[in-house]
């Protein structure tokens, strides 16, 4: 377990959790695997992350999904923040935002905290969900051209080592290859559209 956490507050990854630079690659973001709390993402599918607006400060998106054969979606908004990182065993500040506090943007309920572990800053973001499994949840998003080929190899073996040795069986992958999104923004799954929830 404690190996698991090593990435998230080390000198040597701290160029690699700018919070803002991953999620500002890309307008479309899909969630591979999630291990969040049924609340928020139980029986869902396909699910992928449409950012709407972003700032060096915070943004606003989308959760789209299918889920009970059909579609829906949930309107979020959030705001950048830092954790401190450890350096010779020292507390230091970071330069860069590495953390996002979230909630639904029409009530402000069901907050969230993403602290950002590793992202290629082009393909793959992995993030530790510090409301899920004591500390321990996570969450990765690959771009949409990625999601259909598969988690890259340095992205994997983080996940490997952050993730995966938590042993927590609860992993659900929310995507595969038989979903997809029409031009007109519609969620499919296979050659089957879906109505809105």
């Amino acid at each position: 377990i404690l190996r698991a956490k090593f990435f998230d507050n080390q000198a040597d990854y701290v160029q690699r959790q700018d919070i803002y630079k991953a999620f500002n690659i890309s307008p479309i973001f899909i969630g591979c695997r999630v291990q969040l709390s049924q609340q928020s993402h139980g029986n869902k599918s396909c699910v992928y992350f449409d950012i709407e607006d972003i700032s060096e400060s915070g943004m606003n998106w989308s959760s789209n999904f299918i889920k009970h054969g059909k579609r829906g979606k949930i309107n979020y908004t959030g705001e950048f923040y830092s954790t401190n990182f450890k350096n010779m065993s020292e507390d230091q500040e970071r330069k860069a935002y590495n953390s996002l506090y979230a909630r639904l943007r029409e009530n402000g309920t069901w907050p969230m905290n993403y602290t950002l572990i590793y992202s290629d800053y082009q393909n793959c973001s992995i993030f530790r969900v510090l409301q899920i499994h004591e500390g321990y949840g996570c969450m990765v998003l690959l771009n949409n051209a990625t999601a259909y080929t598969g988690m890259p190899e340095a992205c994997q073996s983080v996940f490997n080592d952050t993730c995966a040795k938590c042993n927590h069986p609860t992993f659900e992958q929310v995507f595969n290859t038989s979903c997809h999104k029409t031009p007109e923004g519609l969620l499919t799954l296979g050659n089957e559209q879906f109505p809105s929830c």
